[in-house]
């Protein structure tokens, strides 16, 4: 249970946090001064944003049926934060907490729009980097606004009753999958699976995906996809590794999958 001084120094940096949101624009809230608050962010907030808030946010999702598909990993220990605030404050803030959504790419869009309805009704503020413009009830301007720039998207909330700036990721399973292997290989941890930025083979699949869920001329995809079947399996025989699930899912049904 959090003293008395513990929650003094939360309750501080929450209001800090709530006075800088409330005077600029959600769009703007990355290009603004976070290194203030930041540096007022201490063990005991941290410890705040992992076991207070994500727990709640999650209930709150899931009340508008919107499922968290797997933990995101925060930020641990104070001094990987202090690390993180002095490349990028706005971006350590938002490590805290950490909430990631599973979706095909091509259901991001409809995901997207499911958070923002969600963000309106909860009287939270949202900004999603990327995606195209949105109106103020939650809804894209047209059908064909929604603009993909990658295989997962960032959303940023921010939620008046916990107090708390929030990372949601929108995120394909490859994606899910690449930057999990990724992460292994940066803390020199054994895996079992291939690095897939090798040879541009996960740039390759983005391409594809991106391609896929925008453009619904197929005479060409079936080809594309052989090929990166093709890569894929030199990858992974090269290694002596295995195939991931939603890559074998992928080369099945053209789309990845969870």
């Amino acid at each position: 249970m959090a003293s008395t001084s513990d929650s003094t120094g939360i309750s501080k940096v929450k209001e800090m946090i709530r006075e800088l949101v409330d005077k600029i624009e959600p769009e703007d809230w990355h290009k603004a001064d976070w290194s203030k608050i930041a540096a007022c962010v201490d063990e005991a907030f941290l410890q705040d944003a992992q076991r207070r808030c994500v727990g709640r946010l999650v209930r709150v999702l899931g009340k508008h049926g919107i499922p968290v598909s797997t933990p995101c990993a925060p930020i641990k220990t104070l001094a990987r934060f202090e690390e993180k605030r002095k490349r990028d404050a706005f971006k350590a803030m938002s490590d805290l907490a950490r909430l990631r959504i599973i979706a095909n790419t091509k259901t991001i869009p409809g995901m997207i729009d499911r958070l923002y309805r969600c963000a309106y009704e909860e009287d939270w503020k949202v900004y999603v980097r990327g995606g195209g413009q949105y109106g103020s009830l939650g809804q894209r301007m047209s059908d064909d606004s929604f603009e993909f720039e990658d295989i997962m998207v960032f959303v940023y909330v921010y939620v008046p009753k916990i107090g708390h700036l929030v990372e949601i990721q929108v995120i394909d399973p490859i994606a899910c999958h690449t930057f999990a292997v990724d992460s292994a290989i940066r803390e020199n941890q054994s895996t079992q699976w291939v690095d897939l930025w090798e040879d541009g083979f996960y740039e390759n699949v983005k391409a594809y995906l991106m391609d896929i869920a925008t453009n619904e001329r197929g005479e060409h995809h079936r080809e594309w996809l052989d090929k990166l079947q093709f890569q894929c399996q030199e990858l992974h025989a090269r290694h002596k590794k295995l195939i991931p699930h939603c890559l074998l899912v992928l080369f099945t049904v053209g789309v990845s999958g969870h």
